[in-house]
């Protein structure tokens, strides 16, 4: 008596999410299960007069679920970052390029903090919304600008700001100066990937007859970018028939042609 059986496949369940994804944020890792803020942008950071321009290295700028986080470079031996009164550190993030040069009215200053070589600021993805942040909350696709200053104290002292070539907020005369500068860049999202499987058939060694046709499970493995917000939560990927299938019920072997 030849034993037939049928093996039902795992089932992909795809879950849509709501047209915000500030609404369906998950925790970013190799093994991402909903669409989440994964954005990663960097400036060059670098003081001006009285010695001209000077790089420590990149400012960057990481969102995730739950903040945006703003590095400034380690500063090298013998500089340092300038507390107050005469000095400080003053973020601007924004849905429009910044109109006041004076990065004492910034409106994250107080997400600021340092220590010697190091500084950062840590802003709540919470307070990034209307009527104060207007094109909050950040989402998939958001267009943000972004003002990152700081006083570096030191050999190569003077007032310092991230800049990839993007507008200065005022023009200034001094060549050698360090002109109160911005830059912007789109968020974007990460989507697990998803791989499917075809049924495969498998025959048994004693009877060489067809006995079991099994859809292997979808293999959830790294994720990719996905921006539109219209999108499911997942990026489906067809695997063809890569997939393996399971052993028989003794005294039956199955093995996949």
């Amino acid at each position: 008596m030849i034993l037939i059986r049928s093996v039902l496949g795992a089932i992909l369940a795809i879950t849509t999410v709501q047209a915000s994804p500030h609404n369906s944020f998950g925790v970013r890792s190799s093994n991402l299960g909903t669409r989440a803020l994964a954005t990663h942008n960097c400036a060059d950071f670098g003081t001006g007069a009285p010695n001209g321009y000077h790089s420590f290295g990149d400012v960057c700028v990481d969102i995730d679920t739950t903040n945006v986080k703003v590095t400034f470079p380690t500063l090298p031996a013998g500089n340092m970052y300038t507390p107050p009164p005469t000095g400080g550190v003053h973020l601007y993030l924004g849905c429009q390029a910044p109109t006041d040069r004076q990065p004492g009215h910034f409106p994250y200053n107080s997400y600021c903090t340092w220590s010697g070589t190091s500084a950062s600021c840590t802003v709540p993805l919470s307070v990034l919304t209307p009527p104060a942040f207007s094109c909050g909350p950040i989402g998939c696709n958001t267009h943000l600008f972004v003002a990152a200053h700081a006083d570096v104290s030191g050999p190569f002292a003077g007032t310092g700001w991230g800049n990839i070539g993007g507008g200065t907020i005022f023009d200034c005369s001094n060549p050698n100066g360090n002109c109160a500068k911005y830059w912007d860049f789109y968020t974007h999202c990460e989507c697990p990937v998803v791989t499917t499987f075809e049924p495969v058939s498998c025959t048994s060694t004693i009877t060489s007859i067809t006995v079991i046709v099994e859809t292997p499970p979808p293999i959830t493995s790294g994720s990719t970018s996905c921006n539109d917000p219209s999108t499911t939560s997942t990026v489906i990927v067809d695997g063809g028939s890569g997939g393996a299938c399971s052993p028989c019920t003794v005294p039956y072997f199955c093995g996949c042609p």
